[in-house]
């Protein structure tokens, strides 16, 4: 997506990842970075995405993708 490569399980991992975040909400209204890149969880391959400037915009659409069930038929 965008010029990354990401797998279909790190994508569907981000609405857990949003769930556990380790940040408060008070930090995460101030953060530069979207809550994901924060997560020491987050997946290998996700992690370049913290360093675009559009990362906010691109982990937006993935847990788009991620909340579709439309995602289920791209796996297959």
């Amino acid at each position: 997506y965008q010029g990354f490569q990401v797998q279909l399980e790190s994508v569907k991992k981000l609405r857990d990842l949003e769930r556990q975040s380790e940040l408060s909400p008070r930090l995460q209204a101030q953060s530069l970075l979207p809550v994901p890149c924060y997560h020491s969880a987050l997946p290998p391959d996700l992690q370049p995405v913290c360093a675009s400037r559009e990362a906010a915009s691109i982990f937006k659409a993935l847990e788009t993708i991620a909340a579709s069930s439309h995602c289920e038929l791209c796996e297959n």
